[in-house]
């Protein structure tokens, strides 16, 4: 009797330390995964705040009216979106020749886009963190429930399955929502960035074109 006693609440208290060491683990991958979510979320749809072709279309009219500083402050006063940073870049070197506008324009580009690609790469790895901690946990729940199957002990039996199940239940459910919430921001940004990137090229092709058109008289 003193012996299961001492086992049950071994049992119990060993139970109760995995459990907090494991969801503590669970609970921090969640935030790290909802603050890089929201982080990202943020940046790339302020760099993507804009019609694409819309805003090509009036940089191409005042472009072939002949009014290329007018187009770079329309650009300058969006300074967070992508393409109207590119397009300035080019714009403001329109009187310095093609070669010079394409310089600034992929330097721009490269500007533009390698902040939007800091801790995407997280996403996969928090993921993989949150999918071991499930894994550590419910394995630990599963093995703590065969330990409190083997004591004799009704009440400390039920006390040490009861904290067993629930160990596992809450590791089970927040691994569950940081795996489903890295994996699917992953792909949402992923997916964003593209388009922003196809932007980004599809603006940088379509100023250095306008700036080439011109005429000798108009880049003098």
């Amino acid at each position: 009797m003193i012996m299961d006693s001492i086992r049950t609440a071994f049992a119990i208290e060993v139970q109760g330390a995995w459990a907090v060491i494991i969801n503590g683990g669970l609970l921090v991958s969640l935030a790290m995964a909802a603050s890089v979510t929201v982080d990202r979320l943020v940046a790339l749809r302020l760099r993507a705040q804009t019609d694409t072709g819309a805003f090509l279309t009036q940089v191409q009219k005042l472009v072939l009216s002949g009014d290329v500083p007018r187009a770079a402050s329309m650009c300058a006063a969006a300074p967070m979106v992508a393409v109207a940073q590119v397009a300035r870049a080019g714009l403001s070197r329109a009187d310095q020749g093609p070669s010079a506008v394409q310089d600034a324009l992929v330097q721009a580009s490269a500007e533009v886009l390698r902040p939007l690609r800091r801790r995407l790469s997280w996403f996969a790895g928090m993921a993989r963190v949150a999918a071991l901690l499930t894994l550590a946990g419910t394995s630990l729940g599963a093995w703590h429930m065969l330990e409190a199957m083997k004591l004799t002990e009704d009440t400390g039996r039920l006390g040490a399955l009861s904290a067993a199940t629930a160990g596992t239940t809450v590791a089970a459910s927040i691994g569950l929502l940081t795996i489903v919430l890295s994996l699917g921001g992953k792909v949402a940004f992923t997916r964003l960035l593209a388009r922003i990137s196809t932007d980004v090229e599809t603006t940088s092709a379509k100023v250095l074109a306008l700036l080439a058109s011109r005429s000798p008289q108009a880049r003098a």
